[in-house]
């Protein structure tokens, strides 16, 4: 059976991710026990289980075309001598995390080579990387 106007309006909107669902509701011209009804109906599940990934997909892709003047501005932050200490720490901190992982408790840590070749490249990588923005930072300072 397939969807009809208002199931399809209502998937939409809980893509969206902004409304209640009594709001919703209402725009669609049903009730809220109606909509949980249709949640667990299965054709309406898995469109609506499409939708949120779609809508999942556009915002890494997004977030992911920021990201490198994201990072840009972080290590920036973190170079210049007028950023306070604690904002420092926390944007190199991010920034380690972000290329190298989350640090978790050395009991558990298990390193293979493959593994070890690639953190150890992209620390090198990172690291040229910060020297490159201390350059920069640098010459900011000296305008």
């Amino acid at each position: 059976m397939a969807l009809d106007e208002r199931q399809t309006k209502c998937i939409e909107l809980l893509g969206e991710g902004t409304l209640k669902i009594s709001e919703i509701a209402k725009l669609c011209g049903v009730s809220r026990q109606t909509i949980y009804n249709w949640r667990q109906e299965e054709e309406f599940k898995t469109t609506l289980d499409r939708r949120l990934s779609v809508v999942k997909t556009e915002a890494n892709e997004k977030i992911n075309s920021a990201l490198p003047s994201v990072v840009d501005e972080l290590l920036r932050l973190a170079l210049c001598d007028d950023t306070p200490t604690r904002e420092k720490v926390n944007c190199l901190q991010y920034i380690c995390n972000r290329v190298l992982g989350s640090p978790i408790s050395s009991a558990n840590i298990e390193i293979n080579d493959k593994t070890d070749t690639q953190n150890t490249d992209a620390l090198a990588e990172f690291n040229a990387f910060i020297a490159e923005q201390e350059g920069k930072c640098a010459e900011n300072e000296a305008e």
